[in-house]
């Protein structure tokens, strides 16, 4: 069963050097978070990386997703949740 989620949209994209020790200063005090990573995140040592910057918030990961996945892949990362 999927759970109801938000999604605002638009988002806010950071990106560049440094950005990922920014993190945490755009996240709003609620739980859960869904972390989508490509394959790099987990090859790159990234994903232990974004998992201890997160620590204290309940975490979804779903890894090894595809550029612009479609709708069946978004439908089992949502139902592959705890």
């Amino acid at each position: 069963m999927i759970r109801n989620y938000r999604l605002e949209y638009p988002g806010e994209v950071v990106f560049g050097a440094g950005s990922i020790e920014k993190l945490t200063e755009s996240l709003r005090p609620f739980n859960p978070i869904l972390l989508v990573t490509g394959k790099s995140a987990t090859t790159s040592g990234l994903l232990p990386r974004l998992e201890q910057l997160l620590t204290g918030h309940e975490l979804i990961t779903v890894c090894g997703v595809a550029a612009e996945p479609p709708l069946s892949e978004v439908n089992r990362g949502m139902t592959n949740r705890p």
